[in-house]
């Protein structure tokens, strides 16, 4: 535990000398939206007997880092999420409930540059080119376990009725992103020359993911790309976090 500890505060103390090789160190925590082209899949699965409707404007969850040098280059990286689960409607009280769950989401990293980038005012406009991945999963389960058995490993194994398949493909991406960092406390006691604040971050941006994607079930691969899903679309979040800059910015 001792080891750990003394770890951890290497690190820390290494992540904030690092920052003065640098202008800052900035992150946040994002919600927003994106848009998703579910058209596709509803049809596919109207036309299996699944009268479901998945909507194409999804809630994202997730979040963003980036290192600012020499007053204008921007390093960083970001991932987005999105679920959403719709029960399908069953005329027959006694059938077994089905369930149709959907996940998807990007991580990417990103080179930008920062314009307005005087850190006394804390506003920065950084457009943004990036590069990452795209998962996306559809989940149909069939019935449930009843409460009163054992939910152990051998009761799934044998009682649980479930389809995963899959999506995954390559991810560019285009954003132009809004940060307003507010110095707030000057970290001289600690690391000289150092001070940490509150931070207000927005961005949108278009992802496109090249070619067809075919659908993926385990380690297998299936024959066909339709339905045609992807993670292409216009998105935007926002978000609050922290930001670790230099102070000598303020010359």
């Amino acid at each position: 535990m001792r080891r750990l500890a003394c770890g951890v505060m290497v690190a820390v103390f290494a992540l904030l000398a690092s920052v003065q090789a640098q202008d800052g160190i900035y992150g946040s925590f994002l919600v927003g939206s994106k848009f998703v082209n579910l058209k596709s899949l509803n049809d596919s699965l109207n036309a299996m007997g699944i009268p479901i409707e998945f909507t194409s404007n999804q809630w994202t969850f997730g979040g963003e880092g980036h290192v600012i040098v020499a007053k204008a280059l921007v390093i960083g990286g970001k991932g987005i999420a999105f679920f959403t689960e719709e029960i399908v409607p069953n005329a027959n009280p006694n059938a077994p409930e089905e369930r149709v769950k959907i996940s998807g989401g990007m991580g990417i990293g990103y080179l930008g540059y920062s314009f307005f980038g005087g850190s006394a005012s804390g506003i920065r406009l950084i457009p943004e080119v990036g590069l990452g991945a795209s998962p996306f999963l559809l989940q149909k389960k069939t019935g449930y376990m009843d409460p009163d058995t054992t939910r152990d490993f051998r009761s799934s194994m044998t009682d649980d009725k479930m389809v995963v398949l899959g999506k995954a493909g390559l991810v560019i991406d285009g954003c132009l992103a809004f940060d307003w960092y507010m110095k707030f406390i000057r970290l001289l006691g600690i690391i000289p020359g150092l001070e940490i604040g509150p931070m207000l971050h927005a961005e949108a941006g278009y992802t496109f993911i090249p070619g067809n994607l075919p659908w993926l079930r385990d380690t297998d691969m299936l024959d066909d790309y339709d339905p045609d899903m992807k993670f292409d679309g216009f998105y935007f979040a926002v978000g609050v976090g922290l930001g670790i800059s230099s102070a000598k910015d303020e010359k």
